[in-house]
């Protein structure tokens, strides 16, 4: 995977609302992106269908130890709500796997 993205960037993309198109390469989504993604409320099921055929496609990062611990740092230094989608989180997050995409 080569880049991760978050809720927002995956909203952007399915409502073809990015403004520029994602770089070519792998793209993944985290756990926390995925339930975002599939719990709004009012979602349609033609929404839903969307949603989980990107998914389907898509890479998927699991929380680690170290992603948790790296969250709870940075939450406590920034004062940030749980919000993956914040752009301050986002571009403190070191993934060694990928550049982190972000939307907002």
């Amino acid at each position: 995977m080569n880049y991760l993205l978050d809720t927002n960037t995956v909203i952007y993309l399915l409502n073809d609302r990015l403004a520029t198109a994602l770089p070519a390469g792998r793209h993944g989504v985290s756990v926390i992106t995925e339930i975002e993604l599939l719990s709004f409320p009012g979602l349609q099921p033609d929404e839903e269908q969307r949603i989980r055929a990107f998914l389907a496609a898509a890479d998927r990062v699991a929380i680690t130890d170290a992603v948790r611990d790296q969250t709870v740092a940075l939450r406590r230094l920034y004062r940030l709500k749980l919000r993956m989608r914040s752009s301050r989180l986002a571009q403190s997050l070191k993934m060694p796997c990928c550049s982190v995409m972000t939307a907002s």
